[in-house]
């Protein structure tokens, strides 16, 4: 019988980001897809241990492994860079 997963919270993102609150989304999204972890590493291409290190938000993770679980998950991350314009008039 196949192990039953339980679907986690989406954690709150009040604007400030960082590996552990990621790892909480990536974690949300593959339990409502109804995925167990080993089958979202497979699927990622990634070693079952650095997908749980993705999960619980190590800041030792790799981009390129971090970018491929989001990926396989359908998890969008979007970089803003400020004009440098922008950066400079933050500074007076």
């Amino acid at each position: 019988m196949a192990k039953k997963v339980v679907i986690t919270p989406l954690p709150k993102i009040d604007g400030s980001l960082n590996m552990t609150v990621i790892g909480c989304v990536i974690r949300h999204k593959r339990t409502t897809l109804g995925m167990t972890l080993v089958d979202a590493a497979a699927l990622s291409n990634l070693s079952k241990q650095t997908y749980q290190n993705i999960e619980k938000g190590h800041a030792t993770v790799k981009v390129e492994s971090l970018l491929k679980a989001c990926m396989t998950l359908g998890v969008k991350l979007t970089i803003i860079a400020d004009s440098e314009e922008q950066a400079d008039d933050e500074w007076i």
